[in-house]
């Protein structure tokens, strides 16, 4: 099969890890992958070819069994350029729930528009894949059933890649510090709750939080640790490459976010076998038991800190739980198998 995947940009960033991980799945199972991009900023090199288009370019999609798109620029390509004829089927996947996601960033009156926008450019593909029966659920009343589907994600990882000998150093001296390690790996926005756990922290005077990105918000969470007075328990470390190399390191990994797509690093965590404090949102609900991660409700700071304990108590059983569930549903194995599926028409 030759599949063509149309990409805003080589940007690490999550839609674009899911791009990568597809191309290895792909490629490991003999397809043929190319891949087209806009923006010239590269920061991902993908084991295939990579093209970069405009706008005012044309492909020819009649060399693709399959066109998959990811952003409402790649979308929005298709819906100008593909053939009133053609073969080939051209699918779309949406990374989040775009009427909480655009009213985050763009405001409640830009994302009237914005949204309505991304989901009109989708309308000339065969399937638009959603990554949960959550998410299937949030767009059916806009989306056709017979145009709409899921498909989990997974997370390919090298296990064998590490952190440098001074980065080790940054970790030692913190542990020193404070024994027991809480960790983020996210953009730092709003979106993604990183303030709950930081007043958390007030009453657990032997946890430290690392947190691995970067974002509009570090700022205000730098003020927020300093008026806690807990700005010495609290490390950014930035936007780091295959950020998951930092997992191994970390106690308890958190993710307390508003909403979420498909979260990538908590399959991450899940992978390396960390125990996972989450907030209760819905999509959290599905993929993962409260055997597995633990919940607290958005908002409720004293349910994080007694999850953050229990996890920290429990932390050998959750790790064991979790990792299980993982290689259970949502192994590499089982993301090429469905998207296989969706690919051939199956569903």
């Amino acid at each position: 099969m030759k599949i063509a995947y149309i990409v805003s940009s080589l940007a690490n960033a999550g839609p674009i890890n899911v791009v990568m991980d597809l191309v290895q799945v792909m490629m490991l199972h003999g397809h043929q992958c190319v891949v087209y991009y806009f923006d010239e900023k590269v920061e991902k090199d993908f084991p295939c070819e990579m093209i970069r288009i405009s706008m005012r370019s044309d492909i020819c999609f009649n060399r693709y069994d399959v066109v998959h798109t990811h952003g409402v620029r790649p979308d929005f390509f298709v819906l100008l350029k593909k053939p009133l004829k053609c073969r080939t089927r051209f699918i779309s996947t949406i990374h989040s729930f775009i009427f909480e996601d655009h009213r985050y960033k763009y405001g409640k009156f830009k994302a009237f528009f914005t949204t309505r926008i991304t989901l009109f450019c989708t309308m000339r593909h065969n399937k638009v894949i959603v990554l949960s029966r959550t998410a299937k659920e949030y767009y059916k009343s806009w989306i056709s059933s017979e145009q709409l589907t899921y498909a989990y994600n997974t997370r390919v990882v090298n296990f064998n890649q590490d952190i440098t000998e001074e980065e080790k150093k940054i970790f030692l001296s913190f542990r020193a510090e404070t024994p027991q390690i809480a960790g983020a790996i996210c953009g730092v926005s709003a979106l993604k709750g990183l303030d709950q756990m930081i007043q958390a922290l007030q009453e657990l005077p032997q946890v430290g939080f690392i947190i691995i990105g970067d974002g509009p918000a570090k700022l205000s969470l730098e003020q927020l640790a300093q008026k806690c007075g807990v700005d010495k328990r609290v490390h950014f470390l930035g936007r780091q490459p295959q950020a998951y190399r930092y997992l191994p390191y970390i106690d308890v990994f958190t993710i307390p976010s508003h909403s979420e797509g498909f979260p990538l690093a908590m399959l991450e965590a899940a992978a390396y076998s960390k125990a996972i404090v989450s907030s209760d949102i819905p999509i959290f609900k599905e993929i993962f038991t409260d055997e597995e991660v633990l919940k607290f409700r958005l908002g409720d700071i004293k349910g994080a800190v007694l999850a953050l304990q229990k996890a920290f108590q429990n932390k050998s059983m959750l790790e064991k739980n979790v990792n299980n569930r993982y290689v259970k549903d949502y192994s590499p194995e089982l993301f090429y198998s469905r998207h296989l599926d969706i690919y051939n028409g199956k569903m």
